[in-house]
């Protein structure tokens, strides 16, 4: 127990040593993108009604439409036009037995029973030779 609680003390300390060298070095640094760097040395504010980032504006003038489009789903805009398609569906017959499916179904159940049978002998294991370490 006590080279376990050693180890990792000397972990956790490595860790801090390497944070408290990098930090420094990292506080100095500008950490934002280069647009919003750009945009900070323009002195282009941010309007309060559109906070996105200068990516996104840009992307959203270049893809905005001349003229106003039809937002409704495609779905209801062939409803709309009149245009309507129809696909026939065949449904095998409901009252035969499917051994395909209920084999599939018990493949599944045997397999996660088996997962959680050797989930079970794993932890049982474990305290067992736990308390005989002790």
């Amino acid at each position: 127990m006590e080279m376990w609680s050693n180890r990792l003390l000397k972990g956790l300390a490595s860790v801090l040593a390497v944070g408290a060298i990098v930090a420094p070095g990292a506080l100095g640094a500008d950490l934002r993108s280069p647009d919003t760097q750009d945009a900070a040395k323009a002195g282009r504010p941010a309007t309060p009604s559109d906070m996105s980032s200068p990516d996104t504006q840009d992307a959203a003038k270049a893809r905005r439409p001349a003229t106003p489009s039809d937002m409704s789903s495609p779905d209801t805009q062939d409803a709309a036009k009149g245009r309507q398609s129809i696909q026939v569906v065949t449904v095998a017959d409901p009252r035969r037995f499917d051994w395909i499916d209920a084999g599939i179904g018990a493949a599944s159940g045997l397999g996660a029973s088996l997962i959680g049978a050797g989930a079970l002998l794993v932890v049982h294991r474990r305290r067992r030779d736990s308390v005989l370490a002790l």
